[in-house]
């Protein structure tokens, strides 16, 4: 199969009149369209008004929440804290089918936003998350909501959450696989954290954990460990897992933002939803960062990652003009392998020979001049034609 458009960005490099060629799902070509032609057959598909990208991560997403869609107002965002008032008890009182459904809606859209992988946070039911990945067609990360203290009391044995996080790690299989997860510090004991660290560094797992979200959790930490908190995960050896990624992390301290550098670890930015939860983030403050975008789920936003890429450049430069009168923060490179690869945490999200097929094609109406701009300010997700998911298109045409 051979994709040509107007512009193919990797996105390092950009080829004007270029195009991908792949097969068994694996890229075999990028480059300009005649040389990628001559030397690879197969049905072309033409692209003549279009940019080909690499397909889009969502590295923070609750695809079961969806059904709380609408529902979380002024007055839920004011509850201390809204996951233990509201987004816990919710997911404990879903089904097995409503969870399936909310992640099947959650998936679908995203992938008509060109994403191709996600990063599932923390289901109730990780399974079913896994079952509606295979339906429509994504790659993912997935993790069950991994907690066992709720509101300062014990609710489960650690070591059945362990059990229970085993079997998520022997999910794996196609396109998803089972990672380890913690849902917050303050919501894990000292056991449950030290068994993560333990369980998944023998599987080799990643891990995904939400950090740094509210003061509470500072104070918290501080208390309880007389450290901050990606210093007190470090101490249990959750942050030497690979890929790990740290959702949210918008009170992080210098110390703490040295030590995720140091530790290779990726920083999750849900723009949208940070913003006006937690406030403004620091990411644009600092070079050298692994971090991504993420939705943070249907009940927050809209799915759309093309339109967290535009919220955080604005938030950025907010941030960077009103501190340093600096307007060059998050420029289109830095954003583009934000949204596809989390700068290069994961092993994906780069079109190259031998790289996974997933691809984004967005229809530009307009006259380009750089693709990387038109895709940062202008392009969201009504302008994806193409998705395409491990050589497969998930959506053509459209």
């Amino acid at each position: 199969m051979i994709l040509r458009a107007r512009y193919v960005i990797t996105p390092s490099k950009v080829f004007k009149d270029g195009a991908v060629a792949w097969e068994g799902g694996v890229i075999t070509a990028v480059g300009p369209y005649e040389a990628v032609a001559k030397e690879h057959k197969g049905e072309i598909v033409e692209r003549p008004r279009h940019i080909v990208m690499p397909g889009l991560v969502d590295c923070h997403v609750h695809t079961q929440q969806y059904l709380l869609r609408s529902s979380v107002a002024d007055a839920e965002l004011e509850l201390p804290q809204i996951w233990t008032e509201v987004l816990i008890p919710f997911e404990k009182g879903l089904t097995r089918e409503r969870a399936y459904l909310s992640s099947l809606a959650t998936l679908a859209e995203l992938a008509k936003g060109g994403v191709t992988a996600f990063v599932e946070v923390g289901a109730p039911y990780p399974d079913a998350v896994a079952e509606a990945a295979e339906r429509v067609g994504l790659r993912g990360y997935i993790s069950a909501s991994t907690y066992d203290v709720y509101k300062g009391e014990v609710v489960e044995d650690h070591k059945e959450i362990l059990r229970r996080t085993e079997e998520v790690l022997n999910m794996g299989g196609g396109l998803v696989k089972g990672i380890c997860s913690i849902r917050q510090l303050t919501m894990a004991s000292e056991d449950l954290l030290r068994g993560i660290g333990e369980l998944c560094e023998r599987r080799r797992a990643g891990v995904t954990f939400h950090l740094a979200e509210f003061h509470g959790e500072i104070d918290y930490s501080l208390l309880k460990y007389g450290r901050r908190p990606l210093e007190v995960l470090d101490s249990f050896g959750i942050t030497r897992l690979k890929p790990a990624i740290a959702s949210h992390g918008v009170y992080l301290s210098d110390r703490e933002v040295q030590l995720a550098a140091a530790r290779g670890v990726g920083i999750c930015w849900a723009p949208t939803v940070d913003a006006y939860i937690m406030g403004l983030h620091w990411i644009p403050l600092y070079d050298g960062i692994k971090f991504g975008l993420g939705s943070d789920g249907g009940a927050f936003s809209g799915l759309d990652i093309l339109h967290e890429v535009k919220v955080a450049r604005a938030l950025g430069k907010a941030l960077t003009t009103s501190l340093q009168y600096y307007k060059a923060s998050l420029d289109a490179q830095t954003l583009l392998e934000a949204a596809t690869s989390m700068r290069g945490l994961l092993d994906f999200g780069v079109l190259a020979p031998g790289r996974p097929a997933d691809i984004a094609v967005l229809e530009a109406k307009f006259p380009v001049e750089d693709p990387a701009q038109a895709i940062v300010g202008f392009l969201e997700r009504d302008s994806v034609t193409d998705v395409v998911a491990a050589g497969r298109f998930i959506g053509r045409g459209g």
